[in-house]
């Protein structure tokens, strides 16, 4: 703006002079922008849509003029990491002033993973089982990128894991977020047990019975889980059981397998209790002389006689082996046999004398 002014004297001599006053806005605008903003993605995407309050300037003279120089506008999407948003205002006197602030996007979702939902493994002769990563996983994806390698929580087992057992894959994205999913794993055993007999020799009591001691058979019957429960068949005996009898012996683990073999359990009546004297037999046997040295008369006698059955006249050393047999196709009511004892080292024998499932015995000595 110019400013004049004139001086005037009495006389009406006039002088006149001027100036300019400027007036200028040297104040910048303010602005304020918005915090640092940080937001997790979008699901199922490696970005967000961020929705922000545009900074507000003000200024001395007016309404300043706002502008944004870097970044992305509210409501745009923006990618994984930070964004700096920049924003100007400019007045009438172009005085301006910025401002900026950061918006940060973060990978929260963990990946997706798919697996079996049941396999089954069998542990091997040691009790030992195994699997890998390919038995159970299928696949795994993330809205942005996979980045650790993908692990199993167990992959090896034994008989004290039979059954089933929760087995988690885990796997890890590049932002180090983690996805699982379990596969029911079950760890059986189909393996029988190895079972091993060997023959035993048992004696009569007083009563005219003994019972079967299942370790007098066991030669050291084995599983890979453990010991296997053993079981016999038949377990006691009595007179008409003298001599070699087949008992089964059973092994049995805890997975239900089993596996049987077959001993031979020798009857002896050293006590000479006569109760191996089935009275029914209706037969009377005599063996003389008792101690006996290369020959033994066996006298045997009849109430009523046999005729067309078969009598099996035998004699067993205390090993339980059988040394004489002659078989008998019939009996007359007094009939004499004689065994000849040669080749027989000295000791204790059993004759025994068996008609169907009835047996008559006799403790002889030979010298």
């Amino acid at each position: 703006m110019t400013h004049t002014f004139v001086v005037t004297d009495g006389v009406g001599n006039m002088d006149s002079c001027s100036f300019v006053v400027t007036v200028s806005d040297t104040i910048l605008p303010t602005i304020t922008c918005p915090a640092n903003m940080t937001v997790s993605n979008d699901p199922g995407n490696c970005d967000a849509v961020v929705v922000f309050t545009s900074p507000v300037g003000t200024d001395n003279c007016g309404v300043p003029t706002l502008t944004q120089t870097a970044g992305l506008s509210t409501g745009a999407t923006f990618p994984l990491g930070t964004t700096m948003n920049s924003f100007t205002v400019t007045d009438s006197s172009f005085n301006a002033a910025s401002c900026s602030f950061s918006v940060t996007v973060n990978d929260t979702e963990g990946p997706t993973v798919t697996c079996q939902s049941t396999f089954t493994t069998y542990v091997d002769q040691n009790g030992d089982a195994s699997i890998t990563m390919g038995d159970v996983f299928i696949s795994a994806t993330d809205n942005c990128a996979m980045g650790g390698p993908t692990t199993l929580s167990d992959s090896t087992f034994d008989c004290g894991s039979l059954g089933a057992n929760g087995v988690t894959i885990t796997a890890i994205d590049s932002a180090g977020n983690t996805g699982t999913c379990v596969t029911q794993v079950s760890v059986l055993d189909t393996i029988s047990p190895s079972v091993l007999c060997m023959n035993d020799t048992l004696n009569l009591g007083s009563n005219g019975t003994v019972a079967l001691n299942i370790t007098g058979i066991d030669g050291g019957s084995t599983d890979n889980c453990g010991n296997p429960t053993l079981s016999a068949t038949p377990m006691s005996f009595n007179g008409s059981n003298l001599g070699t009898n087949s008992v089964t012996l059973t092994a049995t683990d805890g997975s239900g397998n089993t596996s049987s073999c077959t001993a031979q359990v020798f009857v002896t009546d050293s006590l000479g209790t006569g109760i191996a004297t089935p009275p029914e037999m209706g037969i009377s046997m005599v063996a003389s002389p008792n101690p006996a040295h290369d020959r033994l008369r066996v006298k045997l006698t009849c109430e009523s006689c046999f005729q067309g059955d078969e009598l099996q006249l035998e004699m067993w050393n205390m090993l339980g082996q059988k040394v004489k047999s002659i078989q008998l196709e019939s009996l007359s009511q007094t009939q004499t046999i004689e065994l000849d004892l040669n080749g027989l080292p000295a000791g204790n024998y059993l004759l025994s004398l068996r008609h169907n499932d009835q047996v008559m015995t006799r403790k002889v000595l030979k010298n």
